[in-house]
């Protein structure tokens, strides 16, 4: 009997203590958090502020140069485009990852062996530029108009594609592996040379002809 009553008392203690220990459940455990897929970059993402600070110091933009984030995506005959503007002009090793660049407007410009990874460019429109060895990796281009533009050795891995234009564009070497392309706007005779998954496939809004050609060409 003596023997039972110190097992009783010995796990009583225990119970005790792991009823006050600190390290509960109810506390986080910093070892057990998890990365969000597609989100590698997003602790070092800058805010738009930051972000034009970065591009006038690349020399992407002047540094007279103030623009504010758009409501919409900018178009080639806004009458008062407000936003981060890159026409007519050669951009070339410049890294532009981790930053916010929303409904930015490129137009007649070449863009090579540059980096926009994890970088945020939904709403933005590329329409008639150059992408040259480029990397997009992870980057957010939802809701983005890709058409008419040309894109050579270009990484869309793990890119967000989401309701995306690619019509009128053509693509060589570029690499789509775990990219988002649901609602993706795409013709059969585009996607032919894209080595698509059956996923991405099934995930594609399938357009029976290219649409009109867009603005600025």
């Amino acid at each position: 009997m003596k023997i039972i009553g110190r097992i009783l008392t010995l796990i009583g203690i225990a119970l005790l203590f792991g009823c006050s220990n600190p390290a509960s459940n109810d506390q986080p455990n910093s070892d057990q958090q998890t990365a969000v897929p597609g989100k590698e970059g997003s602790e070092t993402k800058k805010s738009f502020n930051e972000t034009v600070k970065v591009l006038k110091e690349l020399g992407v933009i002047s540094k007279s140069e103030h623009p504010e984030k758009p409501d919409t995506m900018p178009q080639y005959d806004d009458e008062n485009p407000t936003g981060i503007s890159i026409f007519r002009t050669g951009l070339e090793n410049k890294d532009m990852s981790n930053l916010d660049m929303q409904r930015t407007f490129f137009l007649r410009s070449e863009i090579k062996d540059c980096s926009f990874k994890y970088t945020y460019l939904s709403g933005s429109n590329l329409c008639w530029n150059d992408f040259i060895k480029v990397d997009f990796s992870g980057a957010d281009l939802s809701n983005a108009d890709l058409r008419a533009s040309i894109y050579d050795s270009v990484y869309f891995t793990g890119t967000n594609l989401a309701g995306a234009d690619l019509r009128r564009s053509s693509f060589e070497e570029c690499d789509f592996t775990l990219a988002n392309m649901s609602g993706t706007k795409l013709t059969h005779d585009i996607a032919e040379g894209l080595n698509l998954s059956a996923e991405q496939i099934r995930q594609i809004d399938w357009q029976k002809n290219d649409g009109e050609e867009p603005l600025g060409g």
